[in-house]
């Protein structure tokens, strides 16, 4: 196990981001709203999820127990689509999407960059009807996210192949999943989608902790697992504060398919993020995050982190 203690935070950090929230307006925030026009995304992670509310990009810098100083971050951005389609029941899209995931912690060591190319699909299960009476074709629907990923994970020199397909409910009215909880102000302050499905891994290292030190013992295994996922977000005080202060929690469950000398039949990684956004948009922030469990970012490797740091969503 493994806790990191967020004693520092850059001064440097603090004061970009409190002078970029300072300066922004209501009219234009420059670079975000540009990024935000082109339908770019910013999160921690976009791998294995649907429709994701997603916890914020973070970047950390802190100091440990035993006063070493190292910086971690996490970073993941999802760009336009390529193209889209749409027909009697069904419409969707193609995307790029990029990650980077560092930690320079000396004993638990990540560096890994990923290229990815998504489809999410969405198939109408019935409409609904607007004010005015006309009727909604995806007010309820079923989506599906396929990915291929290709990671290069620079620390054990190895690039791991996945492919993932993940399935859920989605509806635009309040109670349904993906839908939001609305204050009586209008403020969301409650989000949820459950999600399943498989993802396959080709030449995935697996680490594990010996005597305290992150220790490869697979360096490349084939492996496809079962999956099922839970985001939700919840905004308190969401009418006083507009919605600024959030909590996203983001749990993941990993059930082996088969059989592995590695691996045991399932896994399961927590990530809670507290967030409070600096500007009126709600992009840019400081936050804390805490992650418990085991995952494929980290090979699986079980740990418990906490860090402080600069929050940016999009």
């Amino acid at each position: 196990m493994e806790v990191i203690r967020p004693l520092t935070f850059t001064i440097l950090s603090v004061v970009s981001i409190c002078s970029f929230a300072s300066s922004e307006t209501s009219e234009d925030s420059g670079l975000l709203d540009w990024l935000s026009n082109k339908s770019v995304e910013i999160r921690r992670s976009f791998s294995g999820s649907v429709k994701e509310a997603g916890a914020p990009a973070t970047i950390s810098v802190v100091n440990d127990s035993d006063n070493d100083d190292f910086y971690s971050i996490d970073l993941a951005i999802r760009a336009g689509e390529f193209g889209s389609w749409d027909s009697k029941n069904w419409q969707g899209r193609f995307f790029p999407i990029i990650e980077h995931h560092k930690n320079t912690k000396t004993n638990s060591r990540v560096d890994k960059s990923e290229i990815s190319i998504g489809a999410e699909a969405e198939y109408s299960l019935g409409s609904c009807s607007s004010p005015n009476g006309a009727p909604i074709p995806f007010c309820r629907s079923l989506l599906f996210d396929a990915r291929f990923r290709l990671v290069r994970d620079s620390e054990n020199d190895k690039t791991t192949r996945a492919i993932s397909v993940l399935a859920a409910p989605f509806g635009v009215h309040a109670g349904w999943p993906g839908s939001d909880f609305v204050t009586e102000n209008g403020e969301s302050f409650f989000y949820w989608l459950p999600s399943i499905g498989l993802q396959a891994y080709q030449s995935l290292p697996i680490e594990r902790k010996i005597d305290g030190e992150s220790v490869l013992i697979a360096p490349s295994i084939d492996e496809v697992f079962a999956v099922g996922r839970l985001n939700a977000e919840f905004s308190p005080f969401a009418d006083r504060l507009s919605g600024r202060l959030a909590l996203v929690f983001e749990y993941t469950h990993y059930n082996l398919i088969g059989s592995s000398d590695f691996l045991d039949d399932s896994q399961d990684n927590l990530v809670l993020s507290l967030d409070y956004f600096l500007d009126s948009k709600k992009r840019v922030g400081i936050g804390l995050k805490y992650e418990n469990g085991e995952s494929p970012t980290r090979n699986f490797l079980d740990s418990e982190i906490i860090t402080f740091g600069l929050s940016l969503r999009i």
